[in-house]
């Protein structure tokens, strides 16, 4: 009865102590004691019959300690881990300290987020041909190319990639390989006259092209090429509120923010084109 009373109240002492990691050393420290109590009742366990019940003693005697040293920890604090080692309980704290907050969290593009909160974001948004232009699946990805949102802030590109010249050459296989042949060896009208591998028709598109000075400075940009092959691209250019669109004051403006082309891909655009 009496040992029965003891294990209950063990068993609430550890229920109220409740969950805790030991300090370093604590295993060796209550080994040590088991060892000390085990050679003091060895005689005793060895002449009573009932060998069982000392060991029980023997146990008692090394939980109660264990818990008497639980209880001092907590009340005084883990002693201190070695200089040059971690705890358990010192790596936890690191670990929760390092753990970023919504408040630590910073804006990733901070020219993206100053272009969607200024002024020319707004009259952007508000303009009837700039969300058509901004709404053409095609156009808004090539815009989200940096390199042809950068050559589109020259107004003299943005005219000649609208040219129906320009349409026709890329809308033709033939014409776009003697465009590009033509770039790569500088060649004059003269020679692309003279070179038989082309029909001559292919050869007058390109010759004329490279002639105008708008058209001429739009294909020299290979950004622009790349996507002037695109036939999405190319009828989005002949629509007529999308060309309006390039001809207004308010894209010029927008365009011109180093944070243009990539808050196209922004969910905040998303956003204030469904409104």
């Amino acid at each position: 009865m009496t040992d029965f009373h003891a294990d209950k109240r063990l068993d609430r002492l550890l229920e109220e102590l409740g969950p805790a990691d030991p300090p370093a050393g604590f295993v060796s420290q209550v080994m040590a004691r088991l060892e000390r109590e085990t050679r003091r009742d060895t005689q005793p366990i060895v002449r009573i019959h009932a060998g069982r019940v000392a060991m029980r003693k023997a146990m008692w005697a090394v939980a109660a300690a264990a818990a008497v040293l639980l209880i001092v920890f907590i009340a005084r604090g883990f002693p201190p881990v070695g200089h040059g080692t971690d705890g358990t309980i010192g790596a936890a704290k690191k670990y929760q300290a390092a753990q970023l907050t919504d408040s630590d969290v910073v804006l990733k593009d901070a020219e993206v987020q100053e272009f969607l909160q200024s002024e020319d974001f707004d009259r952007l948004i508000k303009d009837p041909d700039a969300r058509s232009l901004l709404s053409d699946v095609s156009m808004r990805t090539a815009l989200s190319n940096r390199g042809f949102a950068d050559a589109l802030r020259d107004k003299d590109i943005r005219v000649g990639i609208r040219s129906e010249l320009v349409t026709k050459i890329f809308s033709d296989n033939e014409a776009r390989t003697a465009l590009e042949d033509a770039l790569k060896t500088n060649a004059s009208g003269a020679e692309l006259a003279s070179n038989a591998r082309v029909s001559l028709a292919a050869r007058d598109m390109v010759s004329k092209a490279l002639a105008d000075s708008l058209i001429s400075k739009a294909v020299h940009n290979a950004a622009v090429r790349s996507y002037l092959s695109d036939p999405g691209v190319r009828a989005g250019l002949a629509r007529q509120n999308i060309a309006a669109a390039l001809d207004s004051a308010v894209f010029a403006n927008a365009i011109g923010h180093n944070g243009f082309a990539r808050s196209l891909s922004s969910n905040q655009l998303n956003t204030a084109l469904a409104r």
